[in-house]
């Protein structure tokens, strides 16, 4: 499986950090990166391996966007970070991450080519789940319903059938 690698500036969001300390991280090896042109890339491991290490989490006042959902790899930290994130920002990252779930319509889920953008919906989809969760533990409504409950729903007959099958 091939290494994502981040840009200083998803890295700076997932972090938490400024510019300033992400550079200062790399030029001390404290932050693994490479260089390959004029930008930095680091690889998403490093990031985790800096998180685990330091205890790094991103800074209270940080929005919580869809792609910082995403790039939180730990459940516990994704957890504690929708657990301290304002209601609006929740239903607005859930939002985004709805988005990010949509398969195109030449696609379908057993025969999709691309395995990265199949592990990112499923990813978005868990975020989902989580924030709904959130959202229904401060007694709100979510925006968005998660895929299994779409799923279910599709999956259970109209009454009319459930009248039948008990009549039969």
């Amino acid at each position: 499986m091939e290494e994502r690698y981040l840009s200083l500036a998803e890295a700076r969001e997932v972090l938490g950090k400024t510019d300033r300390t992400l550079y200062r991280w790399i030029k001390s090896g404290k932050l693994k990166a490479y260089k390959p042109g004029r930008d930095y890339e680091i690889p998403e491991s490093a990031i985790q391996e800096m998180r685990e290490r330091s205890e790094v989490y991103p800074k209270a006042g940080s929005p919580l966007s869809a792609e910082r959902a995403l790039a939180i790899a730990n459940p516990d930290d994704f957890r504690r970070v929708v657990k301290d994130t304002p209601t609006a920002e929740l239903e607005q990252t859930a939002l985004e991450l709805a988005q990010l779930t949509k398969v195109p319509a030449h696609e379908d889920l057993v025969g999709d080519k691309d395995h990265k953008e199949a592990h990112r919906r499923t990813m978005a989809n868990y975020c989902i789940s989580v924030i709904n969760v959130a959202l229904d533990s401060r007694g709100v409504r979510s925006p968005v319903e998660h895929v299994a409950t779409r799923f279910e729903a599709a999956m259970t007959p109209p009454e009319e059938l459930r009248e039948e099958e008990q009549a039969g």
